[in-house]
């Protein structure tokens, strides 16, 4: 049941760039297509200041869901990148009082919520 979690938590992140900008999904899929299929880092990458924090946050997700060391401390870190960018543009969609960008983000806010309190739980024991 964690382990989907985890998954949801790494599946809704990509929701909330659905309605921010015309070619935000775009970009960031082309960005990271790019970087894994010419396997170099391109000058575009660090162009946009939140590139490059959201490929570390999926690069501890991924590396949580493949490794079986420090699964929870790779799983906490991403979800800790991740989140202050969905703070971020959750910050934009109040300033902009765009309703689209704030329900992209209320998924991930939602199985975020449910993550934190089963990650609290299990660190009391």
């Amino acid at each position: 049941m964690f382990k989907l979690i985890r998954v949801a938590l790494f599946c809704t992140f990509l929701l909330c760039f659905v309605n921010m900008a015309s070619d935000a999904p775009n970009m960031i899929g082309q960005l990271e297509y790019r970087l894994f299929t010419e396997g170099k880092l391109l000058q575009s990458i660090f162009s946009n200041p939140f590139v490059v924090p959201i490929l570390l946050g999926q690069l501890f997700f991924l590396i949580s869901f493949l490794s079986i060391a420090n699964k929870r401390t790779f799983s906490l870190t991403g979800f800790t990148i991740l989140t202050f960018i969905v703070a971020f543009i959750l910050v934009d969609g109040v300033a902009n009082t765009n309703l689209f960008v704030i329900a992209s983000t209320v998924p991930y806010i939602g199985i975020g919520t449910i993550y934190m309190k089963h990650e609290l739980k299990n660190s009391k024991k």
